[in-house]
């Protein structure tokens, strides 16, 4: 899906920044704030992965469900 996905620590920028998915010089990246729970963490992944077509791409079916579950 071309996405790259890191996780940030977002509590030294003194700016709200809200974890989620950007495109930055035309690349798609879903940024992740380091400090949130790692049930966060995959909602928000799964919410980011959700928005882009995923339906000929393989994965595990567990993970289907939890995207398709986050998704519109």
């Amino acid at each position: 899906m071309d996405v790259t996905v890191s996780e940030q620590s977002f509590r030294a920028s003194g700016i709200p920044v809200k974890s989620g998915f950007c495109r930055i010089k035309g690349q798609m990246h879903c940024i992740i704030d380091r400090n949130i729970s790692l049930k966060s963490k995959i909602q928000v992944l799964a919410s980011a992965l959700a928005d882009l077509p995923h339906e000929n791409v393989y994965v595990v079916p567990e993970v289907r469900r939890l995207i398709e579950k986050q998704g519109p």
